[in-house]
């Protein structure tokens, strides 16, 4: 705050003084303090996105029927496998059919593994940095066969971590989940 009053006095000053040569380094400058003030927050914000976090925003979109916003989280390799449209639908058709609902949901902590270390229906290719694996907890509330039932699940979950992203790529973590289900459309049941 004070660095914009300063500039704005100079800048008062330098019009009265009609030095336009001084009032356009005052702008450059001020730009340049712009820019080094917002890769700060930059910054701060990729401290923030960890493993775990990124987990609950995903679990929280379930929760909220969200099925756009955990598809945009998907490994790349794993969207061009599986259309947005299919899986939407197979979430949105789950969901209703089962009167699905999601609480207490708890994330463990993250676990680093290798590619070789994960299941081998999630494998789409190594194009990752890191993987993890967390142990999610959640209350799934549902209805089947005609009865409402409550029951306590636990899931491994798999993140994929590009330290280094690409121009225009705004996740750092990816969502690597099994496709299969969604493709199968006679398979009766139901998996997030």
């Amino acid at each position: 705050m004070h660095l914009y009053i300063f500039i704005l006095e100079r800048l008062i000053v330098l019009l009265t003084k009609k030095y336009i040569l001084k009032f356009f380094i005052i702008i450059i400058l001020s730009f340049v303090f712009s820019a080094q003030f917002c890769s700060v927050l930059a910054i701060n914000d990729v401290e923030e996105n960890i493993p775990e976090k990124f987990v609950e925003m995903i679990y929280q979109h379930y929760a909220d029927e969200n099925f756009d916003g955990v598809y945009n989280n998907f490994l790349p390799l794993l969207k061009e496998r599986l259309a947005r449209e299919n899986y939407v639908s197979f979430q949105k058709e789950n969901f209703k059919k089962y009167n699905l609902k999601y609480s207490n949901i708890d994330v463990g902590k993250a676990e680093k593994i290798t590619y070789q270390d994960l299941p081998d229906e999630i494998k789409f290719g190594d194009q990752a940095d890191y993987y993890y694996k967390i142990k999610v907890s959640y209350q799934l509330n549902f209805t089947h066969l005609g009865q409402q039932r409550e029951e306590k699940s636990e899931k491994d979950v798999y993140l994929a971590e590009k330290k280094f992203l690409q121009t225009g790529d705004k996740n750092r973590f990816y969502l690597i989940w099994n496709p299969d289900p969604a493709e199968d459309s006679d398979k009766d049941g139901f998996d997030e």
